[in-house]
This record gives C-alpha cells, sequence and structure tokens, in this order.
C-alpha cells in the first residue's frame, strides 16, 4: 500500500511539472529573466544613443535647436546651462519666403550645420540696399559670431562680416548725403534774415556746395595709385634730366685750377 501511496505521489508532481512548463511555453523561467535584461540593456543604449542626437527644424516661423531625450525617441527643446551656449541656441526668426527641412545632426556637427543655414540668409539679406536688410543681416552675423566652426567657414564668416560693414558704411553715406541735401534746402527756404545771419547762410551754403562737389561719383579724385604713377614720372624725369646735364656739361679747366706761383718778395735795401 505503501508504495502505491508513493508512485502516486510521484505521478501526481510529474503531472504538475508537465502543467506548468505547459503553461509557460516549454521556457524556463531563467530564459525569461534573460531575455528582459538584454531588453532592458538594448533600451538603455538606444536612449543613450538619442540623447546624444539633436534635431534643427523650423517651429512657429523660428529655428528651433531640439536635444535628444534620454528614451529611444523623442526630442525637446535645446536648452543649455551655458549662458553663451544658450544664445547661439535660441530660437532665431526665419527670412520670409524661407523653409527649413529637419536636419538631424550630432553634437561636433550642430554648429557647422547652423552655420550653413543661417550664412545662406545673411547673403540673401547682403544683396539688398534696405535699412532693414541690413539690421537683419547683421542680427544674424551676430549670431554666427557665437557659433564654433571650421576655418573654411571662418573665412567665410570673415567675408560676409566685412561685406556687411562696407554695407552699413554706404548706407550711413548715403544717409548723411541726404541729410546735407535736406539742410541745404532748408537753408535756401529761409528769409527775413539779419545782415550776420546771411553771412552765415552764405558761408554754409558755399561749404555744402564743396561737400556735395567732394562726394559727387563724378567729382574726380585722384586715387593712391595715380599719385603712385606721378610720383614715378617725376623721378623719371628728374634722373634723365641730371644725366642730360652731366653729359652737355664741357669738362673742368684743369689749367685754371693749377695755383699761379707765388712771386718773390722784394727785399728793401736799407
Amino acid at each position: 500500500m505503501a508504495d502505491n501511496n508513493e508512485e502516486k505521489k510521484e505521478e501526481g508532481s510529474k503531472t504538475e511539472d508537465n502543467n506548468s512548463t505547459h503553461k509557460n511555453g516549454g521556457i524556463p523561467v531563467w530564459i525569461w529573466i534573460i531575455i528582459a535584461i538584454l531588453v532592458l540593456i538594448c533600451l538603455y543604449f538606444l536612449s543613450l544613443i538619442n540623447s546624444k542626437k539633436f534635431l534643427i527644424t523650423e517651429k512657429d516661423g523660428y529655428l528651433i535647436v531640439k536635444k535628444g531625450l534620454f528614451l529611444p525617441y523623442g526630442f525637446s527643446e535645446y536648452i543649455p546651462q551655458d549662458i553663451v551656449k544658450r544664445e547661439a541656441y535660441s530660437p532665431l526668426k526665419v527670412p520670409p519666403g524661407e523653409s527649413i527641412s529637419t536636419i538631424e545632426v550630432d553634437k561636433g556637427e550642430l554648429d557647422i550645420a547652423l552655420f550653413k543655414v543661417i550664412s545662406n540668409w545673411v547673403e540673401k539679406y547682403l544683396k539688398e540696399e534696405k535699412e532693414e536688410d541690413i539690421k537683419t543681416a547683421a542680427l544674424y552675423i551676430e549670431r554666427l559670431m557665437r557659433l564654433n566652426v571650421s576655418p573654411e567657414e571662418y573665412e567665410r564668416f570673415s567675408r560676409l562680416k566685412g561685406e556687411l560693414i562696407f554695407k552699413q558704411a554706404k548706407f550711413g553715406f548715403n544717409m548723411g548725403l541726404d541729410m546735407i541735401r535736406q539742410s541745404k534746402e532748408k537753408i535756401k527756404g529761409a528769409s527775413n534774415l539779419g545782415p550776420d545771419f546771411r553771412i552765415q547762410v552764405e558761408e554754409l551754403l558755399s561749404k555744402i556746395e564743396r561737400i556735395e562737389k567732394a562726394l559727387n561719383p563724378d567729382f574726380d579724385i585722384l586715387s593712391r595709385q595715380d599719385i603712385e604713377r606721378m610720383r614715378e614720372e617725376i623721378k623719371k624725369e628728374c634722373i634723365s634730366s641730371c644725366v642730360k646735364a652731366a653729359v652737355t656739361q664741357p669738362p673742368a679747366d684743369t689749367a685754371k685750377d693749377e695755383t699761379p706761383s707765388e712771386k718773390p718778395e722784394k727785399i728793401e735795401g736799407r
């Protein structure tokens, strides 16, 4: 009887083991644990890779820089803790008629990608002559100054900055010339002036006319090249005249250079 009971217990335990393996799909629990660990490791590395990615995109008419979250997928607006970097990556107004296609880059390529996008905008505005366009180009140039770029991009930045300075100077020149002309028209419109004021008005008008003549593009001003050319011509003329004078001058008379013999002094007798 005891043997029969033991056999029944063994058969019961076997049936329970078979039922448990059937419930688990025939895979032991420790394999499921290993699979879960591997999945977690994959999620960790995917999150790590995504956290090092950056996006350059457009939102509500502004250029936005986004940084990857520490998740397998997802981005949020990039706001660095450093103030200088925060200004470099802050939202920037996109010019009218321009659009940005989403660019995905790593940290080392972020500044170069931003430089390419913004520098194209600068070149577009530098082709215009309006004050608003020049101010917008200056705003974009200031943003480019905060980026770390390669020597090639820095050379392009230097060229764009030089063109901006020229545009600003040209605009200031034209504005000053317009103000001078407006002052001239106002002075001419003045009437019923006293004798002293009339003299001052005439002097001021004379100065304005001289300034307008000097600022006139058709006014003939000697350039540095012209001055150097004239200096070389004068030098050549001086050398040729000196050589000609030396050739035509007769040789000096050597006989005249001889000192006359001293006459013997007469000794007076006593």
